[in-house]
């Protein structure tokens, strides 16, 4: 079988599972999950709505799982360290996710079990290797982890916007995958490939105005699995890491996670100078501040989905056009970022009392 037709068929085989769990869920979920309308002075929508997109996507994934061992018989990926680890991670940042949905746990619960999903990737050898000494990359890692989780959970503020940004981003890490790293589908590029099958089905149900909503359990599960493509694709061996210097990773991984980086320091940076915890919920995101100017929620979506892919297509550039050598016309999406997080932040000013 191609590599184009296995991929294809992962895409389409996890987009069809989470199309008709999402339709099953919705046709019997009545109380499980409902996000109560009467929540809205820290949620945007004024509806009750089921958060159960999450499920939809966690069980699509484990399906790909048991397809990759059924359809590739001599890899017994459970017998690797590396993926064992990884997908106890997985399965933690659902359950988690999972549990907030139903019980609303404490931010120091939710914070444990996220430090846990970290430590689950640095100790799977997955690191961000900004340092020569292991025991701070462990800790740089395991922050990653947590803090990627985070944004993507504060980025899921109105309707599809967490899943389209991280849609582009998966996107932009198979392409520099394809480009850059004589590809092969193994486990985790067909896994990438069935996160993103699963959330173009999501998106069906969750684009402006939505009839469900990922909740934490989707969005803790991609914000994980996002920390961990990212460092496996781009900054470790047998990836892509080692074609370009660590700068250039750098304005990279800036470009195609720009819009999780904006919305997070803009929101984190604005509460804490008003004396506000940034794990409370609230109305003053990036997204909030652009409705507020007179967009529609369709033009937010459309505007931010435009701008990361702007600033995933700038990314890839850099890497197709640039070499070492020419390393310091990569500025270009340090630039652009600055731009678009300046614009974004000014509107957010006006929100502040």
């Amino acid at each position: 079988m191609s590599l184009f037709l296995k991929g294809l068929l992962f895409f389409v085989g996890t987009a069809l599972c989470t199309f008709v769990i999402q339709g099953i869920l919705l046709r019997f979920a009545s109380t499980l999950g409902i996000r109560e309308a009467h929540s809205t002075e820290i949620r945007w929508n004024r509806t009750s709505k089921p958060a159960l997109g999450g499920i939809a996507m966690f069980i699509s994934l484990i399906s790909a799982v048991f397809i990759f061992l059924v359809t590739h018989p001599n890899e017994n990926i459970f017998s690797n360290w590396k993926f064992v680890l990884f997908f106890l991670g997985m399965c933690l940042a659902f359950l988690m996710g999972l549990s907030d949905d139903a019980y609303n746990t404490k931010p120091l619960l939710k914070l444990s079990s996220q430090i846990v999903c970290g430590v689950c990737v640095s100790m799977s050898g997955t690191l961000l290797p900004l340092t020569s000494v292991e025991w701070m990359d462990f800790l740089i890692t395991t922050l990653w982890v947590v803090g990627i989780m985070n944004s993507i959970n504060m980025l899921d503020n109105m309707d599809g916007i967490s899943a389209s940004i991280t849609l582009s981003a998966l996107l932009f890490l198979m392409l520099f995958c394809f480009f850059f790293s004589g590809f092969s589908l193994t486990i985790y590029p067909l896994l990438v490939i069935a996160l993103m099958g699963s959330l173009v089905s999501f998106l069906f149900y969750n684009f402006p105005p939505s009839r469900i909503f990922m909740g934490d359990s989707g969005s803790q599960l991609i914000g994980y699995c996002l920390s961990f493509f990212v460092l496996h694709f781009l900054w470790n061996k047998g990836a892509i890491g080692f074609v370009f210097p660590r700068h250039i990773l750098f304005y990279i991984t800036l470009s195609i996670l720009a819009v999780p980086f904006i919305d997070t320091f803009t929101v984190v940076f604005n509460r804490i100078r008003r004396g506000i915890s940034p794990a409370k919920g609230g109305k003053d995101h990036t997204t909030h501040a652009l409705f507020n100017k007179g967009l529609s929620e369709r033009r937010v979506w459309i505007s931010f989905f435009g701008i990361s892919v702007v600033m995933g297509a700038i990314g890839m550039i850099i890497g197709l056009l640039f070499n070492s050598t020419q390393s310091d016309l990569a500025l270009l999406p340090f630039v652009l970022f600055y731009v678009f997080f300046y614009r974004l932040f000014q509107n957010t000013q006006k929100l502040i009392p």
